[in-house]
Order: C-alpha cells, then sequence, then structure tokens
C-alpha cells in the first residue's frame, strides 16, 4: 500500500512513508456506519470494523478510512483523482480549506466525497473533480452536513 497525503501550502501529494508522522490503525468503515460514525464511536469495537488500514498521516482521535465507491472524484488528468476502490482516509477534527476533499451529505441526502472550493464571493461549492460526472455542484448551506475532510488516500 502507498500512503498519501495533501499538503495544503502547495496542495501536492507526497508519500507519507518518508515521513512518518504518526502511525495508527484506522477502521475502513462502510458508508453506511461513517453516517452514523459519531453515535458509534462510543461503543466502536474492533471487530466491528472488517478490516483496519494502516495510516502514517497526522490525524486526529475520530479519523476512519473509507473506500470509493464510484467515479465521481476520478480525473487521471488531474493533480489528485481518486478512483473506485481507492481507500481514503477521512478525519472528522481536520480543518478544512478551499479545495479541500470532503465526505458531505449531499442534497439527496446521500453521503458522498466530494470538493469544496471557495468563491470569490465567499460562497463555497461542493463538486466532483471528474468533469463527466452528471451531478452539478451543489452550495454549502448552514445545515450542509460534513462528516470529515479527506487527509489521505492509499491503494488497496
Amino acid at each position: 500500500m502507498r500512503d498519501t497525503a495533501l499538503q495544503e501550502e502547495d496542495e501536492t501529494w507526497y508519500s507519507a512513508n518518508s515521513t512518518p508522522v504518526m502511525s495508527r490503525m484506522l477502521p475502513l468503515l462502510t458508508w453506511n456506519q461513517a453516517e452514523k460514525w459519531t453515535e458509534l464511536l462510543e461503543n466502536f469495537k474492533p471487530d466491528d470494523a472488517r478490516i483496519w488500514i494502516p495510516c502514517l498521516i497526522v490525524h486526529g482521535p475520530r479519523a476512519f478510512a473509507l473506500t470509493v465507491t464510484d467515479e465521481s472524484m476520478h480525473n487521471p488528468s488531474a493533480p489528485r483523482s481518486f478512483a473506485s476502490g481507492d481507500y481514503i482516509y477521512v478525519d472528522p477534527d481536520a480543518e478544512p480549506a478551499h479545495e479541500s476533499m470532503m465526505v458531505v451529505r449531499l442534497p439527496n441526502g446521500n453521503l458522498a466525497f466530494r470538493q469544496i472550493t471557495i468563491e470569490p464571493d465567499g460562497k463555497a461549492l461542493f463538486r466532483a473533480l471528474n468533469p463527466d460526472w452528471p451531478e452539478a455542484p451543489f452550495e454549502a448551506k448552514a445545515e450542509t452536513e460534513i462528516y470529515g475532510t479527506v487527509i489521505g488516500k492509499t491503494l488497496p
């Protein structure tokens, strides 16, 4: 497996294996478990996750991993791309910034993995990286539920 993390300053990916800052196993959750993670965390037992993924990226105590399940964030011509089957590290305690990758609830009620962009007028939009993805970007509102900032990925 290869861990990668996003450096917000220059928006490039680097290999976390060259700079191990923290090593901890993160539970690989289902998307249904991620939706209820705040409630599940208090009584979460090791057997509740089907797989535990090593993470060498600095993260908070509530961090977890998810499997990318669609091609919405896959753009092979972009510097950041996430294919179906990749594992992403999600940290509910990490502060999002312009162009952060997030796990968020879509207007249709489903959880999704999207990038947040801050427009010059201050409006925040969530969008897919895949230019061919049919879903339009949607505006973040006060009631938009954010489940965490994606702090990196690893390949299975």
